[in-house]
């Protein structure tokens, strides 16, 4: 976990991206997110499948009233989140999804 002292702007003019954040009540906003695309196997009724698992680290201030009905449009994607883990007071870990 990062301590709160730890200074997440470098980290993010470094490896961050824009995103259009819009929260559950419709306001958008641009936001830097640090985009981890994965490939994750697992075994689905005995067949092994493929997933791909859209992670994002954004700051926590950047999206304080967040829950599953805000979006995030990342290089024209509109994603859903599907979960939120704190990771500090600094730094929120989000899981994506596509409908």
């Amino acid at each position: 976990m990062i301590g709160d002292d730890f200074p997440v702007d470098p980290w993010f003019q470094e490896f961050g991206i824009d995103a259009t954040y819009t929260a559950p009540n419709g306001e958008s906003s641009t936001i830097s997110v640090i985009l981890d695309e994965d490939e994750e196997d697992s075994l689905v009724e005995g067949v092994e499948v493929e997933n791909r698992v859209v992670r994002v680290t954004v700051r926590s201030a950047d999206v304080v009233d967040i829950d599953n009905r805000a979006r995030l449009t990342i290089r024209g994607t509109i994603y859903n989140i599907a979960k939120k883990e704190p990771n500090s007071s600094k730094l929120t870990m989000l899981y994506l999804s596509v409908d």
